[in-house]
């Protein structure tokens, strides 16, 4: 496996999780009406979101030439 590819790899999962701590984070803001699990919840959201545009711009922030397999 690549660098390359592992490196999607996690940035995916990054993005997973951030999800599924937004989402832990509306539930607990539901029950306890806490102002800190709002904020939590939004700042994983956020996080998320960019990751996203990170991983699908990956290319461009790496530089392309890390991505042919014949470089000399």
């Amino acid at each position: 496996m690549s660098l390359i590819v592992f490196h999607r790899v996690l940035i995916s999962t990054a993005i997973l999780l951030g999800f599924f701590l937004s989402i832990w984070a509306v539930g607990n803001y539901a029950r306890n009406q806490d102002l800190a699990d709002l904020l939590l919840a939004f700042a994983a959201g956020v996080t998320s979101i960019v990751l996203i545009f990170y991983l699908r711009h990956l290319r461009r922030f790496l530089g392309s030439s890390l991505f042919r397999k014949d470089t000399k």
